[in-house]
């Protein structure tokens, strides 16, 4: 899907997504439209874009990090350097005693004590900071 969206779109219709991003909806559109409406000239993508960053919003609210874990394609574009990143999770299946609060911890919904580089991890270290017995830490190479 990565490859459709970002090498075929551009090569047959330009880089449509860049036109939908909620992002540039947020930063660009809505400033324009509010400060100076009279300058404002809507293309043809206006309508999915407001649709698209509704979603963003709504999924904001309802699923931590909803946009991040669902549709974010620059997400999807890092997510298979994870297996390679110099940066990793280890977790020490001794110190290990799966009390869970590290899956509950995750804004990314993972189930850090049985994942081995998830494509999913962020980095964040929030499994790090709340795991009791320091079983989690962050590893190189």
């Amino acid at each position: 899907m990565l490859v459709g969206l970002v090498f075929v779109t551009s090569y047959f219709i330009g880089f449509m997504f860049t036109d939908v991003c909620p992002i540039g909806v947020l930063t660009g559109t809505m400033p324009i439209i509010i400060l100076e409406p009279y300058k404002f000239v809507p293309s043809s993508f206006f309508w999915p874009a407001i649709g698209i960053f509704i979603l963003f919003i709504v999924l904001i609210f309802i699923v931590e990090r909803g946009w991040c874990r669902y549709f974010c394609p620059i997400g999807a574009f890092l997510a298979p350097f994870n297996k390679i990143s110099m940066l990793h999770v280890d977790v020490d299946e001794e110190k290990c005693v799966h009390c869970n609060l590290c899956a509950i911890e995750c804004p990314m919904g993972i189930d850090v004590a049985n994942m081995y580089r998830d494509p999913e991890c962020i980095l964040c270290g929030k499994c790090v900071n709340v795991c009791p017995r320091d079983a989690i830490t962050y590893g190189r190479f």
